[in-house]
C-alpha cells in the first residue's frame, strides 16, 4: 500500500514540473484555459450586446451616453469585493482593453 502511493506522490511531483511548459513545447496547437475562457467570454458578450440571446445587457453592464464614436463601448460599476471583481462581467471589460490597447 506505501508503495502505490510513493508511486502515485512521485508521479504528480514529476508531472506538475515543468508539464505545462513541456506540453506548450510541443507544438500541439492547444490554447491556455485563459485564452479559451476569454474568446467564450467574448463570444458570450456579443450575445447580450445584440440582443442574441435572453439576458439583459443591463444586468452585466452599463452604457456610456455621453461617447463619441460607437455607442457599444462597454463599463461596468466599480466593485469593493473580490468574488464580483473576478465576474464575467469584469472579465470581459478586462479583456476587451487588453486588446484595444
Amino acid at each position: 500500500m506505501t508503495k502505490h502511493t510513493s508511486d502515485i506522490t512521485q508521479l504528480t511531483k514529476t508531472m506538475s514540473r515543468g508539464y505545462i511548459e513541456r506540453r506548450n513545447k510541443l507544438n500541439l496547437n492547444l490554447t491556455t484555459l485563459e485564452l479559451r475562457r476569454l474568446y467564450y467570454d467574448l463570444v458570450m458578450c456579443y450575445k447580450i450586446v445584440f440582443n442574441i440571446v435572453a439576458l439583459e445587457f443591463s444586468e452585466f453592464f452599463a452604457r456610456n451616453t455621453y461617447s463619441r464614436g460607437h455607442p457599444y463601448k462597454l463599463y461596468v460599476n466599480h466593485t469593493c469585493t473580490n468574488i464580483r471583481y473576478h465576474f464575467f462581467a469584469c472579465r470581459v471589460v478586462k479583456g476587451v482593453e487588453q486588446f484595444t490597447s
